[in-house]
């Protein structure tokens, strides 16, 4: 730095990450920089640039003491606002620094000030930052002790949260408010509650905390204890008086029992039901206490409500039915248990519609199995995020779910849900496999066409080259995305899943919890679907089977095929598909059923226009074979949107 400021270099240029030479300096903690600057005519209390704002907020936020003392003596002002956090110290106390605290203070840095994310006020920051020490320092001066930042968090509330039991009584015994509700946590108790923090619970209801006030995402202090799986916190709680058996609209789980059951705390949900806990209250995320515990995968807490009776056949919430939702947490002795005491394996509705489509996400074969053992008539059942088992299995690249389906009749050709078909699932996910099952069925033109759309602007090169070897036209419209090489050379579309990212989370926590965070797999993206690899393979001579010395893109590979494709449209203009790979027929189970019924039309395309929920049409007579009948009934559910919204 000292050659470049030899040579003539600005030592006041704006620009950058940090905005000017010496706010990096002072972020860096080098205090002879910040001095050779300075001393070179280096400028302070400029106008705020960067993400913070000024030198002294840059050099509070990383605590270096020498810098943070020399900025000051040279000028900088200790008010100074701009930056994310907009006042130094608000930097400060967010970093829980208290030596740049205690400098800033001496120096007579404002503490009524506001700043950072949420706008908060000085105090009510320090108490989730700083020990008792300082923030005696901050009161000093404090206008509002129960200040509050926009989403109404106040010192106690914030305190509460950080389990400081010392702090906590620090402030009560300087008038902070213990009724005090904030949108983010609820009440000083309910913050402790959902930290499972006995202690701190007992301070503030002998402050006089109401035990059952309502707010926050829990509802009822009682609903986080119970949700924190902390039964001292709870029994603290009860022998308060907490009411077990409220419902607040904006509890996540709608009650306590429903909030252990979720969690699986089984000692919990015992201690709940000694307290006459109703097993059957209704409300929250999973509609039913029974529901809650399914999802958990805790069959011993599913006997538990059962015997304190509890319905096994309620039906509601996220997933719809205690079946379904045994089944999406892979459960095969729960389902037997659950339909045992009289729950409807049929059961419709919830996210996934029913469960058999909610066991093809990620339920073993085992259960599959048993699913359609039970209820074959739901093979083409239509609604719930995927619209399909079928479309689901084809999405998570289960080839053994997908052979199973089809062998029960499965329909491939039903389209709707947010992946529209399993042809588009499969193209949209890389799923070569599967896409190959599917091309190798003879699927209508209009579904290969859409699909072809989807996997250019997913950027699958291996996937286009198949659909257009099928014949898919590289000249067809998508009602949303509209040509192939539109879609191609449009921003590639993030396929954005929840279920795909609570996969990725659950595999992130066991590879942490493995200490195997050594591999980085930078080439093919790999499923563990039924060990069948997402990208598959591509006949011989396709683009995508290329050997470069040096790696080509997928958009580059799906541009070539592109190219190629529309050049041989332009050579036979009145040609619109060039099937190049022969394939199979519409196989059996979808062209003769047991009275050799004819072929059933393919199911109409639904419309991008208008949306109309969807309905089942119910069946008055029993079917004598899943195979070879298909309901027709037409469904309007939206293309999905170029953003990538669920449906």
């Amino acid at each position: 730095m000292e050659a470049l400021i030899e040579k003539g270099a600005n030592v006041n240029i704006r620009g950058g990450t940090y905005g000017t030479a010496l706010i990096a300096a002072s972020w860096f903690g080098d205090a002879d920089n910040v001095k050779m600057l300075l001393d070179n005519g280096a400028k302070l209390n400029t106008e705020p640039i960067g993400f913070y704002g000024t030198e002294l907020t840059a050099a509070v936020y990383t605590g270096d003491e020498e810098t943070i003392r020399l900025l000051i003596k040279e000028g900088a002002n200790v008010n100074s606002f701009g930056g994310d956090f907009s006042y130094p110290i608000i930097a400060a106390v967010d970093q829980g620094d208290s030596t740049a605290v205690q400098i800033l203070l001496e120096n007579n840095a404002h503490v009524n000030v506001r700043g950072g994310e949420d706008n908060w006020p000085v105090v009510s920051l320090a108490a989730s930052t700083l020990l008792k020490e300082d923030l005696k320092l901050i009161l000093k001066n404090v206008a509002d002790i129960n200040a509050t930042c926009d989403k109404g968090t106040t010192a106690l509330i914030n305190c509460a949260d950080a389990c400081d039991a010392e702090g906590l009584q620090f402030l009560l015994d300087n008038d902070a408010d213990v009724h005090i509700v904030s949108e983010k946590y609820g009440t000083a108790l309910h913050a402790a509650a959902a930290e499972g923090d006995e202690d701190c619970c007992e301070i503030l209801l002998k402050a006089g905390a109401n035990v059952n006030a309502v707010g926050g995402p829990y509802g009822t202090p009682l609903q986080a204890a119970a949700w924190a799986e902390d039964i001292e916190t709870v029994r603290v709680l009860l022998e308060a008086d907490a009411v077990i058996n409220i419902s607040p609209a904006n509890g996540k789980h709608g009650n306590s029992l429903s909030a252990a059951a979720a969690g699986g705390h089984e000692e919990i949900v015992k201690l709940l039901v000694e307290h006459k806990a109703d097993v059957n209250a209704k409300g929250g995320l999973y509609g039913f206490p029974i529901l809650a515990a399914a999802q958990s995968g805790d069959i011993d807490i599913v006997q538990l409500l059962i015997d304190n009776g509890a319905n096994a056949s309620a039906e509601g919430g996220l997933l719809g039915s205690a079946v379904t939702a045994a089944a999406y947490s892979n459960n095969l002795p729960m389902i037997e248990q659950l339909i045992e005491h009289g729950a409807d394996v049929r059961a419709q509705g919830g996210k996934y519609g029913n469960a058999i489509q909610a066991a093809a996400i990620k339920a073993d074969v085992e259960v599959i199995d048993d699913l359609l053992n039970r209820a074959i008539d739901l093979v083409n059942h239509r609604n719930g995020k995927y619209h399909t088992a079928l479309i689901a299995a084809a999405y998570f690249n289960r080839m053994e779910v997908v052979v199973r389906l089809l062998d029960g009749g499965a329909d491939f050709r039903f389209q709707g849900g947010q992946y529209r078909s399993a042809i588009t699932a499969a193209a949209i996910r890389g799923n070569k496999a599967i896409l190959d099952k599917f091309l190798n069925m003879g699927p209508p033109d209009q579904l290969l066409d859409d699909a072809l759309t989807e996997a250019c602007a997913h950027r699958q090169s291996a996937c286009v080259d198949a659909l257009l070897k099928a014949g898919a036209n590289v000249n067809a419209r998508h009602p949303v995305l509209g040509l192939p090489i539109d879609a191609l050379t449009a921003p590639e579309l993030e396929d954005e899943n929840s279920d795909v990212e609570d996969e990725n989370e659950a595999e992130d926590e066991e590879d942490d919890d493995d200490d195997d965070d050594d591999e980085n797999e930078d080439e093919e993206e790999e499923w563990e679907g039924d060990n069948a690899s997402v990208s598959g393979e591509t006949d011989e001579g396709s683009v995508t089977d290329l050997q470069l010395e040096e790696e080509i893109s997928e958009a580059t590979k799906i541009q070539k095929l592109l190219d190629e494709a529309m050049a041989r449209c332009k050579r036979n203009p009145t040609v619109k598909r060039f099937r190049t790979v022969k394939h199979h027929e519409l196989p059996h189970s979808l062209s003769v059923g047991p009275q050799s019924r004819q072929q059933p039309p393919m199911p109409p395309v639904p419309s991008t226009t208008q949306y109309q929920p969807s309905t089942i049409t119910k069946q008055d007579e029993q079917l004598d074979s899943p195979y070879g009948r298909h309901s027709q009934e037409p469904y309007s559910l939206p293309f999905r949107s170029e953003s990538g919204t669920e449906y």
